[in-house]
């Protein structure tokens, strides 16, 4: 018996998926993408308006919490001539085919006035800023700028379920082969 394909829904742990503008970088902009308390282990993909995926260098890291759920947290530099007008960051699970995601819109003029050569530099994003309305994205985009995003430690997910922590621990901690551990 397969242990995953008998897993009730309501002992999985979904959690929400939270995209940050995290204002221009460079030629682009960046963003960040952020997601805690999964169980099992997701995985984090870019994808543009009409379900490309984008081949963009992005940056993904995943830590497992004490109470064995995952968090998950990517950052990518979308190019500003490059981008899809929509770009959704995509948090699933494979193995449950469960996911979750959250997307942002970036309007046409705004990705060309990032390239021009005149765009307004005091707008830009300094360390000292608690939040934006980037020049490069529309109103829809506007966000909170968190530096050193990447470096945080994510928190444990408030609203992940009681059952997938007690399960992912009496996994974690079972001697039983896995296909018995399902039946119990």
């Amino acid at each position: 018996m397969n242990f995953l394909t008998e897993w009730d829904a309501s002992e999985r742990a979904v959690a929400p998926v939270f995209t940050d503008v995290l204002g221009p970088q460079g030629q682009g902009i960046g963003l960040a993408c952020r997601s805690t308390g999964w169980f099992p282990k997701p995985e984090l993909q870019w994808v543009g308006n009409k379900g490309q995926n984008l081949v963009l260098e992005s940056k993904i890291g995943m830590t497992q919490d004490n109470e064995n759920l995952y968090n998950v947290l990517g950052h990518v530099i979308v190019p500003g001539g490059e981008a899809p007008a929509e770009i959704i960051c995509i948090v699933q699970n494979g193995l449950l085919k469960t996911e979750q995601q959250s997307a942002i819109h970036l309007a046409e003029a705004q990705k060309k006035e990032l390239e021009s050569e005149q765009h307004d530099q005091s707008k830009r994003i300094g360390k000292g800023w608690s939040s934006c309305q980037c020049p490069a994205v529309s109103p829809r985009a506007t966000g909170t700028v968190v530096p050193g995003l990447l470096e945080q430690q994510p928190r444990v997910n408030p609203e992940a379920t009681k059952a997938a922590r007690q399960r992912a621990d009496r996994w974690s901690s079972s001697p039983q082969p896995l296909d018995q551990r399902a039946q119990g």
